[in-house]
């Protein structure tokens, strides 16, 4: 290779040229060996999640047959009637095991909420704007809803406990609306299993992937 000191001007401008070229190819050669090996981890990772989330979807179908066919034969050799959400939970015979199963009833308002609202409103401003401005905040504040758009059923409940403070219907009828429009629009499973020492607490067996 010619010694740079010994080149004219466009002999140093293709030196400078060649140069940047390799610098750009082993960029691209560096910015794809880090492609490759990005893609490959997040499908290996997503293959493995998948795989494992399938586990765990079988697992818990099986799980929850068992424990619907046990209820079921716990049911028939007590020979009670029961009542309630059907919760339970199961000891191992040495007390070191144990199976929780709950039932969560999930609520909601429905669109006779959106019509207690109203005649609420229509009492505040007819009856209690202009008299009690505590009272009309206190209320106001009460309806107001939560970041999912819902009314919050513990500030409705705290005017459940106020319905008999006016004797007007309008305030009447829509406490009673409100009463009415929260109600049970789903329920959930939840099946937890817990083991301990003789002498130590219950430990839950996590199933969480953030718990671990």
């Amino acid at each position: 290779m010619k010694n740079p000191k010994n080149m004219n001007a466009a002999e140093l401008e293709a030196l400078l040229n060649e140069k940047r070229n390799e610098e750009r190819e082993a960029l691209l050669k560096k910015k794809s060996a880090y492609e490759v090996r990005r893609n490959k981890l997040v499908r290996s990772l997503c293959a493995s999640a998948e795989e494992m989330s399938n586990r765990l979807k079988r697992f818990k179908d099986q799980v929850m047959s068992d424990l619907g066919g046990f209820q079921l034969v716990m049911k028939e050799y007590s020979t009670a009637k029961k009542e309630g959400k059907g919760n339970f939970e199961l000891l191992s015979e040495d007390g070191t095991l144990k199976v929780e199963f709950s039932v969560q009833a999930k609520k909601a308002f429905d669109e006779r909420a959106g019509e207690a609202e109203q005649l609420l409103k229509e009492f505040l401003k007819s009856v209690i704007k202009g008299r009690n401005s505590e009272a009309y905040k206190l209320v106001s504040t009460l309806l107001e809803r939560k970041i999912d758009g819902d009314y919050d059923i513990k500030l409705i409940q705290r005017l459940y406990k106020m319905e008999n403070d006016y004797d007007n219907e309008t305030w009447r009828r829509a406490i009673q609306l409100f009463k009415e429009a929260y109600k049970e629009i789903d329920s959930a499973r939840y099946v937890r299993f817990y083991k301990k020492t003789d002498s130590g607490p219950w430990t839950l067996i996590n199933l969480s992937f953030s718990g671990l």
